[in-house]
């Protein structure tokens, strides 16, 4: 996103362990000074042990920590209809854009999901 907006700032709108048995972080990306993203990532609990520094990553972009790992790699890339996914979404600040990015990384043999949904700002 950086490549687009250059300097980005991350909001974290919630970090949890899910009742699904999963942890779960959600954050708007700003860019432009607007958000322009809202981001989860999602990724089974009992793998956080080993995926160091994941979980303390607060309001700092994910991608900063992923693409430092050396075996992180790219397993799957999608462009899904928002529908489809049958997310319960906070309260967005713009409408999203649909598709939405979908994206698998692995990580010390962990799946990492990630689902981006780009917001309609024109309205600022």
């Amino acid at each position: 996103l950086r490549q687009w907006f250059g300097e980005v700032h991350i909001t974290r709108l919630s970090e949890s362990h899910q009742p699904t048995g999963y942890w779960e972080r959600d954050v708007l990306i700003d860019g432009d000074n607007y958000p322009q993203v809202f981001a989860r990532t999602r990724v089974n609990s009992a793998a956080l042990t080993r995926l160091p520094g994941l979980a303390e990553l607060g309001d700092s972009p994910l991608g900063d920590w992923l693409f430092q790992q050396s075996s992180c790699e790219a397993v799957s890339f999608a462009l899904r209809a928002l529908s489809d996914l049958k997310l319960d979404l906070p309260a967005l600040p713009y409408p999203p854009i649909t598709p939405v990015r979908e994206r698998f990384y692995r990580v010390q043999g962990e799946l990492i999901w990630i689902v981006e949904i780009f917001l309609d700002n024109n309205h600022a």
